[in-house]
C-alpha cells in the first residue's frame, strides 16, 4: 500500500495504456512485485495507493495512515513532507517526529514500512534554498528507520535524478523514466534484484543550449509553473483540494510495467533546468471531481500543520483537527518568496525582452487555475 502525496501518486507519469491516468513509481513497483509473485505461481498483488498531491505530512499521517491500518497490509510505503520542506518556517524536528509517530503506529501492527529521503536539489536556482531542511529530515528518516527496522528508499543518492531529463516541465515532478529508476531503487532498498542493473546509471551528457534559449525557457517555466504555484500559497489552496486518492481499495495488480517507459529520451536538451522539458505527450489532466466546484472555507485557525499527539491518542479525531488546519500553514510569513512572484515575473520578463522572447500571458495561467483547466503541477 502507498501513501504520500503527488511523488507517490505519480506526476506526471502517464499510464502507456491509459494516457490519462496517472502511474508512478509505487504503482511500478507494485507490478514489479506482482510479477515475481506469479512467476513462483503465487496470486498477483494486492495493491492501493491513497496518496493525493498537494498533501502535508499531517494530513498524510492523520488520513491515511489510519486507513493503511485497517486494511492490514504487509508492506507500507510512506513518503511525505516533500511540501512541507518548501515552507521555510517549517519545524524538520517537529516534522520527523509526527513521522516517526506514525512509523511506530505501523511497525506495532506489524507492517513492513518503506520510507523515502528527499531529492537532493543542489542543481536546482530556486528549489536548493529547501537542501539544508530535506537533508536534516533525511537524517531522521534514516536514524527512525534504524531504530524500528524500516526500510530507506535512498532518493538522494540516485545519481541519474540528477539529470533534468528525468523531471518534468514543471521541474518538481518526474516524468515516467523518472518514476521507472526510482521504482528500481525501492526493489534495492527492499533488500531485492532490480530487473534493470543499469537502474543509476547517469544519461549520456549532453552541450549546454544557448543562453538565449535557457533564458526564454526559464521565462516559460515561471510563467507557467511557478507563477500559479506562488499565486495558490497566497489563497492558501492546493492542488490537490477536493480530490480522492486513485486507487483507495485494494485490489488485484493487472498490469505488470515494463522496467523502462516504452517512449524513449529525445537528445536535444529536453527537460534539463536550464532548457526545455522532455518532449513527450503532453501531461494528463485528470478529469475535474464529480460535483460542483466548492470555494475553500476561510481558516482562522492557528499556523500550525502538526498533531499534537500528546493530547489525543485517536489518530481519527486527530485527523479531523488537521483537515480543518490543512492550508493553515500557507499563511504569509514575513520574507516567504511566495510573497514576491510578480516580481520575480516581470524581472525574467525584462530580460526576455531584450532578447526578443515574448513575455505575453503570465497572469492568464493563474485564470485557468481558477477555472479548472490548469490543474497546477507543482503540488
Amino acid at each position: 500500500m502507498a501513501l504520500g502525496d503527488s511523488f507517490t501518486e505519480g506526476l506526471w507519469d502517464a499510464h502507456p495504456a491509459q494516457p490519462d491516468t496517472l502511474r508512478g513509481w509505487a504503482d511500478v513497483l507494485a507490478g514489479h512485485l506482482s510479477a515475481r509473485r506469479q512467476a513462483l505461481g503465487e496470486e498477483p498483488l494486492e495493491y492501493a495507493n491513497l496518496a493525493v498531491r498537494g498533501r502535508l505530512l499531517g494530513p498524510i499521517i492523520a488520513e491515511q495512515v489510519p486507513a493503511a491500518l485497517e486494511l492490514e497490509p504487509d508492506l507500507v510505503s510512506l513518503v511525505g513532507g516533500g511540501n512541507d520542506v518548501l515552507r521555510p518556517s517549517v519545524d524538520v524536528d517537529a516534522l520527523a517526529a509526527d513521522l516517526e509517530y506514525a512509523v511506530v503506529r505501523l511497525r506495532a501492527a506489524g507492517i513492513d514500512v518503506l520510507l523515502g529521503t528527499g531529492m537532493d536539489a543542489a542543481d536546482s536556482p530556486l528549489i536548493k534554498a529547501t537542501r539544508g531542511r530535506v537533508a536534516t529530515l533525511n537524517s531522521h528518516v534514516w536514524s527512525m528507520a534504524r531504530r524500528h527496522g524500516a526500510y530507506v528508499l535512498d532518493i538522494w543518492g540516485m545519481r541519474c535524478l540528477r539529470d533534468w531529463r528525468m523531471w518534468s516541465e514543471d521541474r518538481i515532478h518526474l516524468t515516467g523514466e523518472g518514476h521507472a529508476r526510482v521504482a528500481q531503487a525501492a526493489l534495492v532498498a527492499l533488500g531485492l534484484d532490480p530487473d534493470d542493473p543499469d537502474w543509476d546509471d547517469p544519461l549520456t551528457p549532453l552541450p549546454p543550449p544557448p543562453a538565449v534559449e535557457r533564458l526564454r525557457w526559464n521565462v516559460e517555466w515561471l510563467r507557467h509553473h511557478v507563477y500559479p504555484w506562488a499565486t495558490r500559497r497566497l489563497r492558501r489552496r492546493s492542488s490537490g483540494d477536493l480530490r480522492v486518492p486513485k486507487r483507495p481499495g485494494v485490489a488485484p495488480v493487472s498490469d505488470v510495467p515494463a522496467s523502462r517507459p516504452a517512449e524513449p529520451l529525445d537528445d536535444d536538451g529536453a527537460g534539463r533546468e536550464d532548457g526545455p522539458s522532455n518532449a513527450r505527450a503532453p501531461h494528463p489532466r485528470e478529469a475535474a471531481d464529480a460535483g460542483p466546484e466548492t470555494a475553500p472555507t476561510e481558516r482562522t485557525t492557528p499556523v500550525n500543520d502538526r498533531i499534537d499527539y500528546t493530547t489525543s491518542d485517536d489518530v481519527p479525531d486527530a485527523a479531523a483537527w488537521v483537515r480543518s488546519t490543512r492550508h493553515s500553514g500557507d499563511v504569509l510569513r514575513g520574507g516567504h518568496p511566495e510573497n514576491a512572484p510578480e516580481s520575480m515575473v516581470e524581472r525574467f520578463e525584462e530580460k526576455a525582452e531584450l532578447v526578443g522572447a515574448s513575455p505575453d500571458g503570465g497572469p492568464d495561467e493563474v485564470e485557468a487555475y481558477e477555472a479548472g483547466e490548469d490543474d497546477g503541477l507543482i503540488s
